[in-house]
């Protein structure tokens, strides 16, 4: 993300501050290094993830709010760039995405960027079971999440539940002391699929194709960077002009 806003500001002809709209909390977003000077506001619904996950505010530099991502409390055509960390797999596709993607064209200056990071669907679908018969098999218990969701979603247009997630966990009677003995993850981050309990929050992992569609009204794609990590290809980095 840093060097796709740094080589898209090196390119422009202005001295003025650079005026940078983040969808949601993201703490290593929040601390990347900017072309000086440039002032961020970041806009979330939830007011626990800006009490508890933004790092803090730093004046002149940094600000988070609890705003609506369709509606951001900012003029038309007033942001330079709009950075989101899995912002269109918070809402549902198509609607909810091309409703947000309009959003974000609106408060975007026709020579600005739109930088997103998704979270997308294989070619190649992947079975719940077999997921959970590898469960060990990835880095981290996060890791084995994001699979274990993209494998229980039917379709993009459905997504999937957070708790439907948490109801076919349970019924695989995993043994998380013995899980985090084998594969020397923390149990705390096992226990983390207790948080999908109840809500009815959907999660929607669509194809790069879908996204690359649903974008294609407001905005052409510049560049789709693929990751290195583990499932990179899974996280590719979209970079987008209005």
């Amino acid at each position: 993300m840093e060097s796709a806003v740094n080589a898209w500001a090196g390119a422009r002809t202005s001295d003025d501050p650079l005026r940078v709209l983040l969808l949601g909390m993201t703490p290593r977003i929040a601390r990347m290094v900017f072309p000086a000077p440039t002032s961020m506001l970041a806009i979330d619904r939830c007011d626990a993830m800006v009490r508890h996950v933004w790092p803090h505010d730093v004046t002149a530099r940094r600000q988070a709010i609890v705003a609506d991502w369709h509606c951001p409390p900012v003029g038309n055509a007033s942001q330079d760039v709009v950075i989101g960390d899995g912002a269109l797999n918070c809402v549902r596709y198509q609607d909810g995405m091309r409703r947000l993607v309009s959003s974000v064209r609106r408060v975007l200056r026709s020579d600005g960027t739109f930088v997103v990071r998704c979270f997308v669907q294989p070619p190649s679908p992947e079975d719940p079971e077999d997921v959970m018969k590898q469960i060990a098999d990835g880095p981290s218990f996060h890791h084995f999440k994001m699979r274990l969701l993209m494998a229980l979603q039917k379709n993009s247009r459905e997504g999937i539940a957070v708790n439907d997630v948490y109801r076919f966990w349970t019924s695989q009677n995993v043994d998380v002391g013995e899980l985090a003995a084998r594969t020397g993850w923390d149990p705390q981050e096992i226990q983390t699929m207790e948080l999908h309990k109840g809500p009815n929050i959907i999660h929607t992992f669509p194809t790069l194709e879908e996204i690359r569609e649903v974008l294609a009204p407001c905005f052409r794609t510049i560049s789709v960077r693929i990751p290195q990590y583990c499932l990179g290809e899974r996280c590719p980095l979209v970079t987008a002009k209005p």
